[in-house]
Protein backbone atom coordinates (compact mmCIF):
# COMPACT_ATOMS: atom_id res chain seq x y z
CA UNK A 1 0.00 0.00 0.00
CA UNK A 2 1.30 3.63 -0.98
CA UNK A 3 1.34 6.05 1.78
CA UNK A 4 0.62 9.61 0.75
CA UNK A 5 0.64 13.11 2.13
CA UNK A 6 -1.87 15.39 0.70
CA UNK A 7 -1.87 19.22 1.72
CA UNK A 8 -4.41 21.24 1.14
CA UNK A 9 -6.16 24.59 2.12
CA UNK A 10 -9.61 25.04 3.96
CA UNK A 11 -11.81 25.18 1.62
CA UNK A 12 -10.59 22.38 -0.29
CA UNK A 13 -10.10 20.46 2.69
CA UNK A 14 -13.44 18.81 2.71
CA UNK A 15 -13.29 17.95 -0.78
CA UNK A 16 -9.18 16.73 -0.80
CA UNK A 17 -10.67 13.99 2.16
CA UNK A 18 -13.74 12.46 0.21
CA UNK A 19 -11.38 12.27 -3.30
CA UNK A 20 -8.58 10.73 -1.94
CA UNK A 21 -10.15 7.49 -0.68
CA UNK A 22 -8.77 5.03 -3.56
CA UNK A 23 -8.17 1.49 -3.13
CA UNK A 24 -4.33 0.78 -2.36
CA UNK A 25 -3.58 4.27 -1.11
CA UNK A 26 -3.20 5.37 2.43
CA UNK A 27 -3.87 8.91 1.92
CA UNK A 28 -3.33 11.62 4.93
CA UNK A 29 -5.00 15.09 4.44
CA UNK A 30 -3.15 18.02 6.33
CA UNK A 31 -5.03 21.28 6.33
CA UNK A 32 -2.93 24.41 6.08
CA UNK A 33 -4.45 27.16 7.77
CA UNK A 34 -4.99 29.29 4.73
CA UNK A 35 -8.08 29.26 2.56
CA UNK A 36 -7.03 28.34 -0.65
CA UNK A 37 -3.95 26.59 -1.62
CA UNK A 38 -2.06 29.56 -3.59
CA UNK A 39 -1.81 31.23 -0.74
CA UNK A 40 0.83 28.25 1.01
CA UNK A 41 4.16 29.08 1.15
CA UNK A 42 6.93 26.44 1.24
CA UNK A 43 8.10 28.05 5.27
CA UNK A 44 4.29 27.48 6.13
CA UNK A 45 4.31 24.04 4.54
CA UNK A 46 6.92 22.83 6.17
CA UNK A 47 6.11 24.39 9.32
CA UNK A 48 2.33 22.54 9.37
CA UNK A 49 4.09 19.32 8.13
CA UNK A 50 6.76 19.41 10.90
CA UNK A 51 3.73 20.31 13.65
CA UNK A 52 2.28 16.74 12.83
CA UNK A 53 5.56 14.64 12.64
CA UNK A 54 5.40 13.29 9.40
CA UNK A 55 7.17 9.91 9.13
CA UNK A 56 7.34 7.21 6.71
CA UNK A 57 4.87 8.82 3.90
CA UNK A 58 6.07 7.31 0.10
CA UNK A 59 5.46 10.71 -1.06
CA UNK A 60 3.49 14.33 -0.54
CA UNK A 61 1.88 15.68 -3.20
CA UNK A 62 0.82 19.72 -2.90
CA UNK A 63 -1.96 21.29 -4.83
CA UNK A 64 -1.06 21.70 -8.45
CA UNK A 65 -1.22 25.32 -7.94
CA UNK A 66 1.43 26.00 -5.19
CA UNK A 67 3.51 29.18 -6.58
CA UNK A 68 6.89 27.59 -5.24
CA UNK A 69 9.20 24.61 -5.90
CA UNK A 70 8.29 21.50 -4.30
CA UNK A 71 11.81 20.66 -4.08
CA UNK A 72 12.12 23.48 -0.89
CA UNK A 73 9.60 21.32 1.17
CA UNK A 74 11.38 17.63 0.02
CA UNK A 75 14.74 18.64 1.46
CA UNK A 76 13.55 20.40 4.11
CA UNK A 77 10.85 17.08 4.86
CA UNK A 78 13.10 14.39 3.56
CA UNK A 79 9.48 12.99 1.49
CA UNK A 80 9.37 12.96 -2.09
CA UNK A 81 7.44 16.07 -2.78
CA UNK A 82 5.46 17.00 -6.23
CA UNK A 83 2.77 18.77 -8.07
CA UNK A 84 -0.58 17.21 -7.06
CA UNK A 85 -3.33 17.90 -9.91
CA UNK A 86 -5.19 21.25 -10.38
CA UNK A 87 -8.39 20.55 -8.54
CA UNK A 88 -9.42 17.58 -5.99
CA UNK A 89 -11.61 15.75 -8.00
CA UNK A 90 -8.72 15.08 -10.39
CA UNK A 91 -7.23 13.20 -7.40
CA UNK A 92 -8.54 9.51 -7.98
CA UNK A 93 -7.16 8.84 -11.46
CA UNK A 94 -3.75 10.65 -10.42
CA UNK A 95 -3.67 8.32 -6.56
CA UNK A 96 -5.07 5.57 -9.14
CA UNK A 97 -2.07 5.56 -11.15
CA UNK A 98 1.07 6.17 -8.52
CA UNK A 99 4.10 4.26 -9.56
CA UNK A 100 2.37 4.50 -13.12
CA UNK A 101 2.87 7.59 -14.43
CA UNK A 102 6.08 9.52 -13.37
CA UNK A 103 5.31 12.71 -11.20
CA UNK A 104 6.89 16.13 -11.66
CA UNK A 105 7.96 19.13 -9.19
CA UNK A 106 6.90 21.60 -12.49
CA UNK A 107 3.79 20.50 -13.86
CA UNK A 108 0.46 19.64 -12.19
CA UNK A 109 -0.50 15.60 -12.24
CA UNK A 110 -3.82 16.23 -14.29
CA UNK A 111 -1.92 17.77 -16.94
CA UNK A 112 0.50 15.03 -17.12
CA UNK A 113 -2.63 12.78 -17.28
CA UNK A 114 -4.76 14.79 -19.78
CA UNK A 115 -3.77 12.50 -22.66
CA UNK A 116 -4.59 9.59 -20.94
CA UNK A 117 -7.67 10.71 -19.49
CA UNK A 118 -8.90 11.73 -22.99
CA UNK A 119 -7.76 8.02 -24.45
CA UNK A 120 -9.72 6.31 -21.62
CA UNK A 121 -13.04 9.28 -22.66
CA UNK A 122 -12.86 8.05 -25.88
CA UNK A 123 -12.71 4.82 -25.28
CA UNK A 124 -15.89 4.15 -22.73
CA UNK A 125 -17.68 6.33 -25.35
CA UNK A 126 -16.95 3.75 -28.37
CA UNK A 127 -17.47 0.63 -25.67
CA UNK A 128 -21.00 2.36 -25.12
CA UNK A 129 -21.42 2.96 -28.90
CA UNK A 130 -21.07 -0.48 -29.78
CA UNK A 131 -23.49 -1.97 -26.63
CA UNK A 132 -26.28 0.94 -28.43
CA UNK A 133 -25.62 -0.73 -31.81
CA UNK A 134 -26.13 -4.33 -30.87
CA UNK A 135 -29.22 -3.11 -28.30
CA UNK A 136 -30.35 -1.20 -31.15
CA UNK A 137 -32.14 1.50 -29.17
CA UNK A 138 -31.57 4.61 -27.49
CA UNK A 139 -28.77 4.69 -24.52
CA UNK A 140 -27.86 7.12 -21.34
CA UNK A 141 -24.42 8.15 -20.97
CA UNK A 142 -23.89 9.10 -16.69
Amino acid sequence: MVRVLLLTGRLAAPLVRRYSRVEGVEAEVVVAPVPVATFLTPQLAVRELEKRGVRGYDLLLLPGMVRFDPAEVEKRLGIPTYRGPRHAADLPPVLERLGKVELSKEVPACELLREEMRRRAEELLREAERRAEKKGGAFFLG
